[in-house]
């Protein structure tokens, strides 16, 4: 390894002795040496050199220049120094107009996610065009600073200065130009967040207008607009209008550039996405598929639009195709039958000793399989744009809510922190995914019995749909609803009527008095006043509550204790020792109280399981090593009884 080391740095050093300028074959070579000799200080020189990040940053060569900086930026602040080549001034290139260099810097910055250093250099970029008395150059910049602003959930901001790009476009290039279009392909994007439907498409179709009148109806710049339209199409539930655009755009971009580019990525997985809105599975599947082969050959299986289209595949198995939903719906009325209980046969219950296989069904649904999208996708982005990108923490948060499906609550829960940690950093406390992971973990923690965490995570998400879509929105009513939820689960009854009260006035408004959404939360207002259920039927148990103690520390793992709640354990072990049963001093009369109690012990574990709210067949349930199972052991939680 020292000498491979030795022979890169050789290599490294002949490229910068040799060659002299910044010519093509140095710039291909002496930071690829200097990274694989692990010079970390000469890399850094050589990248922040203004002349050979000009050459460095472009085409397929930039994802390089990401990669080194992935290596440096924990030795180096990326952002200073750029910044303070740029105020040296000793490197710029001579054939390179100051303000485009800032301007391309700007870029790779944004790229980095590095959006506070991205803006500082835009501005600085701008000032030079501005001192110069270049309007379009100035509107050009604005536009990305705007793009920045969207990104970090600052709307108003964005809008603004979008705003302020197209009034220029349109005194400088008039209204039929493609500037102006584009500009309004981004209005177009912020309305469509912020849910001003008809402002969103007001805006694409006159992009799509001047576009068509421009290059006429088979030009690819009409089918990025198309492209743009088909997820305006998918929130609007408007699928046929959807599809139409996707089929047109894609019919575009295959006549253009044929049936393999690159280009056509983006629209077979916007494509997908409004099929998998459908149900229409199977379609999703194809489109997804065909767009993975074409990135894996065009730009490779480590590239980030690879890992785009993975993520997205790994979405399409972790969605649960409806007949699934339904049986376990089925299977949750069952619970709440009279009686249920005491009609199982608990003697063909058998304790698990290996994780469950996975259910049959058409749509090819598999955590398996998700997850391991998931985890590649990961690796992609990890590799190519670094741990605190945006689209790192969307992957965390997507395996977050896979691991809370799949019952691994602890890994759940750092997996979420981290997604959380990063959105916060990079977009800000008020972004509508900051407010997406506050849901996960309102979920998590209430099914870990963490009430006080998961209402702080419930309110957090409350705060920012407010912020976002005022106090009428849909997703605010959803949040009440689960509040709602909640507090009546603790018995607390006045919280949970405030909190219902304010989803069906909400709901009321935006969806009508009759909707089944609005009736829903109607009849849970209405149940507030119903008596409470009553309480299990005892446990009978053979054991002393110290031996029981002694058995569970020794048998339930810390991720047992925070799957359960920690209450639902200490209750178990309360019920266990209470209920004790006196047994027959006649050997016969001994072997059955024997077997009663331990058919008893089944019913008892099996009921605190579903108590706990989890699904018993996805716990993996491991025999400790080297601790064989003895006579009288508290036996671990079953999986569900079949019939």
């Amino acid at each position: 390894e020292k000498e491979k080391l030795k022979l890169h740095l050789k290599l490294a050093e002949f490229f910068e002795r040799t060659v002299e300028g910044v010519r093509d074959r140095k710039v291909d070579e002496l930071a690829y040496q200097l990274y694989n000799a692990q010079d970390w200080t000469k890399l850094q020189a050589c990248v922040t050199n203004l002349s050979m990040f000009n050459k460095l940053y472009t085409g397929q060569q930039k994802f390089d220049l990401l990669k080194y900086w992935r290596s440096l930026e924990s030795r180096y602040d990326v952002v200073d120094c750029y910044i303070k080549a740029i105020e040296r001034g000793d490197s710029l290139p001579a054939d390179v107009l100051k303000g485009d260099l800032f301007y391309q810097i700007g870029h790779f910055l944004d790229d980095m996610a590095k959006y506070d250093g991205a803006t500082k250099v835009f501005e600085k970029a701008r000032n030079v065009y501005n001192v110069s008395s270049q309007n379009l150059a100035v509107a050009k910049t604005d536009f990305y600073l705007a793009k920045i602003l969207a990104t970090q959930a600052k709307y108003d901001a964005s809008e603004e200065l979008f705003n302020k790009c197209l009034s220029i476009y349109i005194r400088e290039k008039g209204e039929e130009d493609l500037a102006v279009s584009s500009v309004l392909n981004k209005l177009g994007e912020i309305y469509l967040v912020v849910n001003k439907f008809d402002k969103s498409e007001e805006c694409f179709q006159k992009s799509l207008r001047i576009r068509k009148s421009r290059f006429g109806t088979n030009h690819w710049k009409v089918a990025k607009t198309l492209t743009l339209m088909i997820n305006y199409h998918e929130r609007r539930r408007n699928f046929a209008e959807g599809i139409e655009c996707g089929k047109q755009a894609l019919k575009i971009a295959e006549e253009e550039f044929g049936p393999d580019d690159i280009s056509l990525t983006t629209i077979l997985v916007a494509m997908g996405r409004i099929n998998m809105a459908q149900k229409q599975y199977d379609e999703a599947k194809k489109l997804y598929k065909r767009a993975l082969k074409i990135a894996e050959e065009k730009v490779g299986k480590d590239h980030p639009k690879t890992a785009e289209i993975v993520y997205e595949l790994g979405s399409f198995f972790f969605e649960k195709p409806e007949e699934l939903v339904r049986v376990n719906t089925e299977v949750a009325r069952n619970f709440k039958k009279k009686d249920y209980w005491n009609q199982q046969n608990y003697n063909e219950v058998k304790l698990m000793g290996k994780k469950a296989p996975e259910k049959e069904n058409k749509k090819g649904w598999s955590l398996d399989r998700a997850e391991k999208n998931f985890l590649r996708a990961l690796n992609i982005i990890e590799n190519s744009l670094g741990k605190e990108h945006p689209d790192y923490a969307r992957i965390l948060n997507r395996l977050g809510s896979l691991y809370i499906e799949s019952v691994q609550y602890l890994k759940a829960e750092e997996y979420l922190l981290k997604s959380l940690e990063i959105r916060i950093q990079k977009l800000g406390p008020l972004h509508s995914r900051v407010a997406q992971t506050y849901k996960h973990l309102f979920t998590l923690y209430n099914l870990q019995e963490k009430l006080d965490q998961s209402r702080e995570c419930g309110e957090k998400a409350i705060e920012v749909f407010r912020h976002l879509h005022g106090e009428q929105s849909v997703e605010l009513a959803n949040i009440y609803e689960r509040l709602g939820d909640q507090c009546g689960a603790a018995n607390l009854r006045d919280e949970a009527k405030n909190y219902f009260t304010k989803s069906l006035n909400i709901r009321k408004a935006l969806l009508g008095p009759d909707h089944k959404d609005t009736l829903a939360v109607y009849a849970l207002l209405q149940g507030l006043n119903a008596p409470p259920p009553p309480p299990p039927p005892p446990v009978m148990c053979n054991i002393t509550v110290e031996e029981l103690i002694q058995q569970a520390n020794t048998e339930i793992t810390t991720e047992m204790k925070a799957q359960r709640g920690r209450n639902d354990l200490l209750d178990a072990i309360k019920n266990f020792g209470k209920m004790k049963e006196q047994l027959s001093s006649a050997e016969s009369a001994q072997k059955v109280q024997k077997q009663a109690a331990n058919l008893e012990q089944k019913k008892g574990w099996w009921k605190q399981n579903y108590r706990a709210g989890f699904d018993a067949q996805k716990v993996v349930l491991q025999k400790p090593a080297g601790k064989p199972i003895s006579k009288g052991r508290v036996p671990l939680p079953p999986p569900p009884p079949k019939k």
